[in-house]
């Protein structure tokens, strides 16, 4: 999964990098908000997320991604679908 963009994210080489899995929790907030204002690569990562989702072992489909949870990118996949039918 390591491509050249995911060296650049802002959650690489974070000293809590668990925080991106606390979905529920202050810190795994502060760590979206982290993609979403702060990381030159949330566009890209969010794009994987999304492209990777439908066959992509568990591990890979949780956490946050892009600045975004689960069920949000979800409900993104979901629009998407809806637009190409």
């Amino acid at each position: 999964m390591n491509t050249d963009w995911t060296l650049r994210a802002a959650c690489a080489g974070h000293d809590q990098p668990d925080n991106w899995f606390l979905e529920g929790s202050r810190e795994g907030r502060a760590a979206a908000a982290i993609c979403r204002r702060q990381c030159p690569v949330a566009l890209p990562c969010l794009n994987a997320a999304l492209e990777e989702e439908d066959g992509v072992p568990a591990p890979h489909r949780f956490g946050i991604r892009g600045g975004y949870l689960p069920e949000e990118r979800h409900r993104i996949q979901t629009g998407r679908r809806a637009l190409a039918a």
